[in-house]
């Protein structure tokens, strides 16, 4: 499957590691944030989302010929107050291995 690349809605970073690698569980180090999204916001990403998970099991049935494979959980899950109330947003955990050069990106959309 190809990599797409999907830009988020606006959201409320939560724990943010943007400018130095969290090294706790990860020697590499792992650039992450948890964005907080209203589920109205978050409805055209998670449609994207689900549906490349859903593309991934049909591969994985296809290729391991069984239709008992574990999934993993999506990276989303809906946000609660301190009640254990729904307050109506999701967490979305986002995450990647390597640093993107934000000068050189905003000099090429400059341009």
């Amino acid at each position: 499957m190809a990599i797409q690349n999907v830009t988020t809605p606006t959201g409320v970073a939560m724990y943010p590691w943007l400018t130095k690698p969290d090294t706790k569980f990860n020697e590499d180090g792992e650039y992450k944030v948890n964005l907080v999204l209203s589920k109205e916001d978050a409805k055209p990403l998670l449609k994207v989302i689900n549906s490349v998970f859903e593309d991934n099991l049909k591969s994985e049935i296809k290729k391991q010929k069984t239709k008992d494979i574990k999934t993993a959980n999506p990276p989303y899950s809906e946000q609660f107050d301190d009640d254990g109330k729904p307050t109506g947003n999701l967490f979305l955990s986002l995450n990647q291995k390597q640093l993107i050069n934000l000068q050189s990106l905003m000099h090429k959309i400059i341009q």
